[in-house]
């Protein structure tokens, strides 16, 4: 529940149809309960959604193919990262040895 000088609600995160019933805020205000206008709350049941698609639909394909679509992804991506700091550390080496080079031209 979050209350402030203006505004207050109440998040209900887990409900069942016992939870039914007339919702009201009051307040204190010196030693008067001053309450609000009431809220009626209706918890209806309901069939219960199924965890999986049914065999045979669209559903049963997608989610191997998501995996290996993206672990392709993940795989490429690490390559071209690994690929690049070996480029850079080769470019940092040859950069250092030019640096060497000239220091004892000097």
């Amino acid at each position: 529940m979050m209350v402030n000088s203006e505004n207050s609600s109440l998040t209900i995160r887990s409900f069942n149809v016992s939870d039914s019933g007339l919702y009201y805020c009051c307040s204190l205000y010196q030693k008067y309960m001053i309450y609000s206008n009431s809220t009626y709350l209706q918890i209806r049941e309901s069939s219960r959604i199924p965890d999986k698609a049914p065999a045979g639909s669209a559903a049963d394909g997608v989610f191997p193919l998501l995996t290996l679509l993206f672990g392709t992804m993940n795989a490429v991506l690490l390559s071209a990262l690994l690929i690049l700091i070996f480029i850079i550390q080769s470019y940092r080496k040859e950069l250092r040895e030019e640096r060497e080079r000239v220091k004892y031209r000097t």
